[in-house]
């Protein structure tokens, strides 16, 4: 049986790390492969039968029964499943963190998780989903992502604020970021955060917003089906066409023209 639920729900706790829950999709899976795509939001595969090969550019990754995968946003990936049956959970969903990784992550059935994770699965195999029953799930999956990441979080208070600022560009995917909203993360004023990250980088601070823009842009437009104003939409731009200059101004070519010819060269 195929279900999808689709909601979109800001829970507001005292946990690290605030889930924003897109989309929950059981899959039973008849495809051997699916293509490389990406997307501006995490994912997290918990894997329930069968044996999922993960792919994401030159690293290969195995997932088993009760292993769960977490990709985070902008990483493209392809899964590709065994011939036996194979079921799965996916949950697409947004949170801010400190650190970032840029690798896809395996969480292995062996680790310290597994308690929480089976609360996780009982609440994913109810028959119906209630209001209750998806703050539930937004809460487990963001402790899940957060029991993973704290190692990572641990080790960067040691990097400088100059690394933080780019990790919190980062983890905004793409969406719109001003100078003055890093200035307030970053505890400084705009012009000291400005001329800290030029001395720092070399890059002005606004080009370097834009350019993690840029990137994020070049990878929905490549490895996913969304339409051009459906990523405009998911980046905040206020239109289609904003996003069209946008993105013409900082890499010379049009979206349309970019998407056509990435994917004539597939």
């Amino acid at each position: 049986m195929h279900k999808n639920y689709l909601k979109n729900i800001t829970l507001q706790r005292h946990l690290l790390n605030p889930v924003t829950l897109l989309f929950i999709q059981h899959d039973e899976n008849t495809r051997a492969r699916r293509v490389t795509h990406a997307h501006a939001f995490w994912q997290f595969e918990y894997i329930t039968s069968g044996t999922v090969e993960i792919k994401s550019g030159k690293d290969k990754l195995k997932a088993g029964t009760d292993d769960c995968i977490l990709v985070p946003p902008g990483c493209p990936h392809c899964f590709t499943y065994d011939n036996k049956p194979q079921s799965s959970w996916s949950i697409k969903f947004c949170t801010e963190v400190a650190v970032q990784p840029e690798k896809i992550l395996v969480l292995k059935r062996s680790d310290h998780s597994m308690n929480i994770r089976h609360l996780l699965l009982a609440e994913l195999n109810r028959y119906s989903f209630t209001g209750e029953s998806f703050l539930v799930i937004e809460s487990l999956t963001g402790l899940l992502a957060e029991l993973e990441l704290q190692t990572r979080q641990a080790a960067s208070a040691e990097l400088t604020i100059i690394d933080h600022v780019k990790m919190f560009i980062d983890n905004k995917a793409g969406r719109r970021t001003t100078v003055n909203e890093v200035a307030g993360f970053a505890g400084c004023s705009r012009n000291h955060i400005s001329s800290l990250f030029h001395k720092e980088t070399g890059v002005k601070l606004k080009t370097f917003i834009d350019e993690q823009r840029i990137e994020t842009a070049r990878k929905m437009l490549q490895y996913s089906n969304l339409k051009i104003a459906e990523i405009a939409g998911i980046m905040e731009f206020s239109d289609v066409f904003s996003f069209s200059r946008f993105f013409f101004r900082n890499s010379g070519e049009y979206p349309s023209k970019f998407r056509e010819q990435k994917q004539f060269t597939k």
